[in-house]
């Protein structure tokens, strides 16, 4: 059996001084004075028989080619060992498995408590852990092995994924009762670029539904506004300050008197929500389960879906 010659301290202080480009930052965080982080850098450095940092004007330090290697290293053993840290204290609490989903979208909230109360009254062996992630983020998670189930707004292109399909839905516009646009039967996506976007996604810009409807035109909103809420973005577009986007199964929260919905342009733009995990996951896993359980939710007569109306169309 190999041993590794740095210890875990050793890799918080390559994680802390990669981040913060200081070693009395580094320290602070760490909780250790800045003499005792010098010597468990020097002694790391010389266990490996290499220099990890090397020192900038002022106070600065920058990685070394060697850093550099054993930093996405270090990452990952130390997010997994968290992660294990955590499966174990919720393993003495009970729980048999732990499964990690990624969701790209606040969009995701309008089903998954609805699917997390199915899975407690019927699966109720399986903790999930669910973390929203924007843009990319679920998808990049997912291939490092930091959750082991994402949800996606498209199939995923890379082979080493399986994926099934969830559902298809529609993206509407979301815009002022009074507006001049709201007397079509649709708004031409080139709207958006003289209206701001509203939206409660964080960050603005990783909006899913512009990313469906917008990006691939090559369309940018005239300027971002982002509400803490979903009320707070609705009552945001009522009130004139902007146009929304949503999704038409689930829309309920845009409901207002002062609000109506229309198509995005005269060909609907539509998400195709998916669920990933990694190819490599074997059959019968928690994982593979949660995967399964997740498209057979879907896939029931009953559903869970709470359509916008196209108001006053």
């Amino acid at each position: 059996m190999s041993r590794c010659r740095l210890s875990l301290d050793h890799l918080e202080l390559l994680q802390a001084v990669a981040q913060t480009g200081s070693l009395a930052q580094s320290a602070n965080y760490l909780g250790l004075t800045q003499p005792a982080l010098s010597y468990r850098l020097r002694e790391a450095e010389r266990r490996l028989g290499v220099e990890l940092f090397s020192k900038e004007r002022g106070k600065r330090v920058t990685m070394t080619p060697a850093a550099q290697r054993l930093l996405p290293t270090a990452e990952l053993v130390l997010d997994q060992l968290t992660r294990a840290e955590s499966d174990v204290e919720r393993i003495a609490r009970g729980f048999q498995y732990t499964v990690r989903l990624a969701l790209p979208s606040r969009a995701c909230f309008l089903w998954l408590p609805r699917f997390l109360d199915f899975l407690q009254n019927n699966h109720s062996e399986l903790d999930v852990v669910f973390e929203l992630q924007a843009g990319p983020a679920p998808l990049e998670s997912l291939a490092r092995g930091k959750v082991d189930v994402a949800v996606l707004p498209a199939k995923p292109s890379a082979e080493h994924f399986e994926s099934r399909l969830l559902f298809s839905d529609e993206v509407m516009v979301v815009l002022p009762a009074g507006h001049t646009l709201a007397e079509a039967s649709f708004v031409a996506p080139g709207a958006f670029a003289e209206c701001a976007l509203i939206t409660d996604e964080t960050p603005a810009e990783a909006d899913v539904h512009a990313m469906a409807a917008l990006q691939p035109l090559g369309i940018a909103p005239m300027r971002y506004i982002q509400a803490g809420s979903p009320e707070t973005t609705a009552e945001l577009v009522g009130s004139g300050f902007g146009l929304g986007l949503a999704s038409r199964r689930f829309g309920s929260r845009w409901q207002r008197d002062n609000v109506v919905s229309r198509s995005i342009g005269a060909k609907a733009s539509k998400l195709a929500w998916h669920v990933a995990i990694r190819r490599s996951e074997a059959d019968g896993t928690p994982t593979e389960h949660l995967f399964e359980r997740l498209f057979y939710w879907f896939e029931r007569k009953d559903a869970p879906r709470d359509p916008l109306r196209d108001v006053g169309s």
